[in-house]
């Protein structure tokens, strides 16, 4: 049978709807543990006849067929606790037998062919194409000096044509192999703030990244042979850059999770890259306690804990190095 997210949901006192524009029929919908704050309604579709879940603000990365993840992520447990809690429950695909003769004769697996950073994202340089870029990160705290230095430092891109036009660029590097990337426009017009490059293969307009972008850490083939003492770990990547630069005398690095909350995957990997560092805590965003305290507890075995951002600071990304080190000596 399927699993009773109704019955589940009512005893944990979750709000979900049961009509509306995310709602078809046989669904339900939540809000997306996965976007936190940034779901201001109920984008997280929930199947009530074991078909799935899914984010219609995330298609590609916040969906699943088992219920344990998004038990995980709504309650902030670790996966094999919601694993418990889920339980016995069956989830029989539409064709059966379809699914049966799939799995005793799987489809050869489809290589994927390397990732190249197309040609036009472009390094940051003193330029009159990166004019607008480097004022854009000028207005958010940046020096010119540290801007100029994000493409050797931090891999930056900026591009001005193509799929991310009018976004700043951030690659995503795996084990020395490019895996995906992410763009972050700088234009206040523009409703979709984070273009992240998709994982379909067919798509006739784009090449696909080797994994869903929360399969992985910002930076972390750094962090593995990082000598600094001190590890932030923050929602989104302009917020792991700003406290990565600002800290970057101080024996501070940062990394992010792409959302509000770690996938199973980024948690397994913080296990390699957490042990490293003398200290580790989280930063998120403003407004976010519960998320924080979800994401501390699914990550109960690290002991990490969170910061608390100043007064009149929405996000990592709005600090200066002066209130990033304040908050750091409150835990000392």
């Amino acid at each position: 049978m399927a699993f009773e997210w109704v019955a589940f949901l009512e005893a944990n006192h979750i709000h979900y709807v049961t009509s509306g524009p995310n709602v078809s029929r046989g669904n339900i919908a939540v809000r997306c543990p996965f976007c936190g704050a940034a779901d201001k309604s109920q984008h997280m579709s929930i199947s009530l006849t074991g078909k799935g879940w899914r984010c219609f603000r995330n298609r590609d990365e916040h969906a699943g067929k088992s219920p344990v993840y998004l038990v995980a992520a709504l309650l902030g447990l670790s996966v094999d606790r919601a694993r418990q809690i889920v339980g016995d429950a069956v989830f029989i695909p539409d064709d059966f037998m379809g699914a049966v003769l799939g799995k005793l004769n799987p489809p050869a697996p489809m290589k994927k062919e390397p990732l190249t950073l197309p040609p036009e994202f472009k390094p940051f340089r003193d330029k009159p194409s990166a004019k607008h870029f480097i004022a854009y990160l000028e207005q958010r705290g940046f020096s010119r000096k540290q801007v100029l230095g994000f493409t050797e430092g931090y891999d930056l891109r900026y591009a001005t044509t193509g799929a991310q036009k009018g976004r700043i660029v951030f690659p995503i590097i795996h084990d020395g192999e490019l895996v995906s990337w992410t763009g972050r426009t700088i234009y206040s017009q523009v409703d979709l703030r984070y273009k992240t490059l998709g994982t379909d293969p067919e798509d006739p307009n784009a090449p696909a990244s080797l994994g869903p972008i929360n399969d992985y850490l910002l930076w972390y083939d750094d962090l593995v042979t990082s000598r600094n003492d001190t590890l932030l770990l923050c929602e989104g990547p302009f917020d792991a850059l700003k406290v990565a630069v600002l800290g970057k005398r101080h024996g501070i690095d940062a990394t992010c999770f792409f959302t509000a909350s770690p996938s199973a995957r980024q948690i397994d990997l913080l296990f390699d890259v957490a042990p490293r560092y003398k200290r580790k805590f989280l930063l998120l965003d403003r407004g976010t306690l519960g998320t924080a305290m979800r994401v501390q507890s699914s990550m109960s075995a690290m002991k990490i804990p969170f910061l608390s951002l100043p007064d009149r600071v929405k996000d990592p990304g709005e600090l200066d190095e002066k209130n990033l080190l304040k908050i750091l000596a409150c835990k000392v």
